[in-house]
């Protein structure tokens, strides 16, 4: 197991992405009840932190607006129409 040398957000979510990459081939049938229903509960709750920390990242991307000034989104004028009416 290959642990990322930094604490960078796009370090860690890497290291941890090759780590689940590792079970991508793996012979299913050869893995006991136990270990699949286990695994599963494994990733609901890896998915629940994901979307956690995504959510607080999307956040602060929202409070420094980085939508704006980085991929140059911009904000419809308040009060203007909108696509979904």
């Amino acid at each position: 197991m290959t642990l990322p040398t930094g604490t960078a957000p796009a370090e860690v979510l890497r290291a941890a992405r090759d780590q689940v990459a590792a079970l991508h081939d793996r012979l299913w049938a050869g893995v006991s009840d136990d270990q699949l229903v286990a695994g599963v509960e494994g990733f609901e709750g890896l998915k629940a932190h994901l979307a956690a920390v995504e959510a607080q990242m999307l956040a602060e991307i929202d409070t420094r607006d980085l939508a704006r000034k980085q991929l140059h989104w911009a904000r419809p004028p308040t009060g203007s129409p909108t696509l979904l009416g």
